[in-house]
């Protein structure tokens, strides 16, 4: 009788664990894109940044990271670190003179989320340069909103910097 069972019993777990997977099936399916939705959230925190910038600068005033939109962008550590920061040139155009041109916003293809940082990768001409930035943004503003909390370029981080 035991014998008999066995091929019994190992049907019943196989077909319990199948039945669980397909469970999760859809769940899975609606976490990732739940991380879609962020990462192309991220890109438009990222896109609206640089959008601020180009209109603040056009005006002459101060860049984005200098003044009070700051924290409609930025994780608020990393505005209060950038108010009293003593940086030599601007980090969102990775230059002291800028003439951006080609602008390119999209989600890291390497890497667009990892335990809970969203990776966006920013690519443009710097005077016929090209450049190349990574942001890095978390949850961290109002409401669990997408803030900045990092800037990383080939040859300088933001958060060594500062």
């Amino acid at each position: 009788m035991l014998i008999a069972l066995r091929p019994l019993a190992r049907r019943l777990v196989v077909g319990a664990l199948f039945a669980a997977l397909l469970a999760l099936a859809p769940r899975a399916g609606r976490a990732q894109d739940a991380v879609g939705d962020m990462a192309q959230e991220a890109v438009g925190v990222v896109a609206a940044l640089y959008a601020a910038q180009a209109s603040s600068l056009d005006a002459g005033d101060a860049p984005v990271w200098r003044s009070a939109e700051a924290p409609h962008f930025f994780d608020a550590e990393v505005v209060g670190r950038l108010a009293v920061a003593d940086l030599d040139f601007d980090p969102i155009y990775n230059g002291q003179d800028f003439e951006i041109t080609e602008v390119e916003i999209a989600p890291d293809a390497e890497v667009t989320a990892l335990r809970g940082t969203y990776f966006v990768k920013v690519r443009f001409l710097n005077f016929g340069s090209p450049q190349e930035l990574t942001y890095l943004l978390r949850a961290t503003g109002a409401g669990g909103a997408l803030r900045i909390v990092d800037i990383e370029a080939p040859e300088w981080r933001l958060s060594d910097l500062i």
